[in-house]
């Protein structure tokens, strides 16, 4: 059985109205326990009026950022999140388990040139380290990710994206998606469905041309998503995804 470990808070960011990160300090002893690879996620443990509560989520920094942080969003009655967001504080203590989900590390003879993102929501949680980890490592490589949320006021992390941009430059595209506002790339507003898989594949996305692809969001966004994403072609082994209620990333 896996054991967790009380860590203490090192710092919690105010990231949006709804969503803070929260960093751990991790003792040195448990350095390579809790060592981590982008792609994995983290089940914490709080004890909320006398009972203990456990909820999953992704690291939010990459391998090399020199810390351990996850981010939490507001749900509407989520006890867990509802406690991160509103009394939980610095020097306060969780039981947190070590990484756990598979990671995504691309051979090193097999360097990966185009990788796809598709993220709705607080999906993107997931996908930052990958993107940031992708384009640092492999100077080669392009990443596309195609970002959906209801409007601009909901969009969660866009500073870092258009920091991540400004960095990178043309080997990051980023493709915004807006269900209740109008596009300003020229795409229908609307959700991830299968009809704006349809656009996105035949006008924008050569999906033939993907080395990976990964996905997270809700359960039907990933199914619906990552159908289309086989059916224009993609291979089974180069779709990787997290669902929001069901952390893990590996191959569908």
């Amino acid at each position: 059985m896996t054991v967790m470990h009380p860590l203490q808070v090192a710092d919690i960011r105010r990231e949006s109205a709804d969503t803070v990160s929260i960093a751990f300090t991790v003792p040195a002893h448990l350095s390579a326990t809790y060592r981590f690879q982008q792609g994995q996620y983290l089940q914490l443990e709080a004890q909320l009026q006398g009972e203990p509560v456990r909820r999953s989520y992704s690291i939010f920094s990459a391998p090399d950022d020199g810390e351990l942080r996850v981010a939490i969003r507001h749900v509407p009655q989520g006890r867990f999140s509802s406690y991160a967001n509103t009394q939980l504080s610095v020097g306060d203590t969780l039981l947190v388990m070590p990484p756990a989900g598979s990671s995504y590390r691309p051979e090193p003879q097999a360097p990966v040139h185009h990788c796809l993102g598709m993220a709705s929501g607080s999906g993107i949680t997931a996908l930052l380290p990958i993107i940031k980890t992708t384009l640092e490592n492999d100077n080669d490589s392009r990443f596309t990710l195609v970002y959906g949320n209801r409007d601009r006021a909901s969009l969660l992390f866009g500073e870092r994206l258009a920091a991540l941009q400004a960095l990178y430059g043309q080997r990051l595209e980023l493709i915004l998606l807006f269900s209740r506002e109008s596009n300003d790339n020229g795409l229908p507003s609307g959700r991830l469905d299968l009809a704006m898989c349809d656009t996105l594949f035949r006008e924008w996305i050569d999906v033939s041309r993907l080395d990976a692809a990964f996905l997270c969001g809700p359960q039907a966004m990933v199914e619906t998503v990552g159908g289309a994403l086989k059916d224009y072609g993609l291979a089974a082994e180069r779709l990787h995804f997290e669902r929001l209620a069901e952390p893990r990333l590996q191959p569908c």
